[in-house]
């Protein structure tokens, strides 16, 4: 477990502006949600965060299938970003508790998912081989939460996967069951689920 590297990743002006008291004014973004204006107006430049990270994973994997998890320590009250890299270590994913709401990945098929991961193939043209799938993902924990929340997180962690030690589980959101999803995935070892972590990056 200690074997895993922990590495820290420097990107540029990723601030989530606190706001105490919004106005209740709205705009509705691409993806017909609601947010709050204060946050709709003043969002981080997703694209230039984006691009340390994909630098980072075409520097140590390139040519590979790799698996990136993203998340935000302050989804998780109590802990900090370094609690959760110890409980990565050890568990091999960020589901320390089997009580905790909020994570436990419904879909309508019921069926069991472990941990939702982005398949990056590092290597293809510039562009082509993670920077929009990471752009997505930070505006998506942006605009998201902020709409069912009402304030956005901030990633501050990343979880590298070996593929080849998941498998990924088809499956359907309610509302959206004409979109079959492949993001889900559980852990072809159960009994040593930590050795599928390849790396854990801090964002700073």
């Amino acid at each position: 477990m200690d074997k895993i590297p922990v590495y820290e990743i420097k990107v540029p002006n990723y601030k989530i502006k606190e706001i105490e008291n919004l106005s209740g004014k709205t705009h509705r973004n691409q993806w017909g949600h609601e947010i709050p204006v204060e946050y709709m107006e003043n969002p981080p430049n997703f694209a230039a965060i984006a691009k340390p990270i994909v630098a980072w994973l075409r520097e140590r994997y390139m040519g590979k299938r790799i698996g990136l998890r993203l998340l935000g320590s302050m989804e998780h009250e109590g802990k900090s970003v370094d609690d959760l890299v110890e409980a990565i270590k050890h568990t091999g994913h960020d589901r320390y508790d089997s009580k905790r709401e909020g994570d436990r990945y419904e879909n309508i098929e019921n069926k069991k998912i472990e941990v939702f991961v982005l398949e990056v193939e590092v290597g293809k043209e510039k562009g082509d081989d993670g920077e929009e799938q990471v752009q997505h993902a930070l505006s998506s924990f942006y605009y998201y939460p902020a709409t069912y929340r009402g304030t956005p997180v901030r990633i501050d962690i990343g979880i590298v996967y070996d593929l080849e030690q998941l498998e990924s589980v088809k499956h359907h959101y309610e509302g959206r069951e004409d979109e079959e999803k492949g993001d889900g995935y559980v852990f072809k070892y159960p009994d040593r689920k930590h050795e599928a972590v390849l790396a854990i990056l801090k964002i700073l």
